[in-house]
């Protein structure tokens, strides 16, 4: 384990998270839900999105690195999913996000 609960920032696209642990292989975000519940493509994109603030900020290299998601289930089961998004994605949603801010009419 290289971090745990570590907030991560870009300065350059302007957020920031806390990441639930960084190994030396993979990130990984710990969400709890129901048993039929899957990963959803907002956790791939807020891993993404770590992954990028992760590696402006000089905690990991710019070689992919695997993003997965621990699902803690409330029936006392757990599933692993790995990411499918392709890295970047998250700062595409940002890039939307403040062009839509500074276009929309006040």
């Amino acid at each position: 384990v290289e971090a745990s609960e570590r907030v991560v920032f870009s300065l350059k696209h302007r957020y920031a998270g806390r990441l639930d642990l960084l190994t030396d292989v993979a990130l990984v975000d710990l969400k709890t839900r129901r048993a039929d519940l899957g990963m959803y493509t907002s956790d791939q994109a807020q891993l993404d999105g770590y992954a990028i603030a992760a590696e402006e900020m000089g905690l990991i290299g710019p070689e992919p690195i695997d993003r997965v998601v621990l699902l803690a289930h409330d029936d006392g089961s757990w599933s692993e999913e790995k990411c499918w998004v392709p890295p970047g994605i998250f700062v595409k949603i940002v890039e939307l996000y403040y062009a839509f801010r500074k276009t929309r009419v006040k």
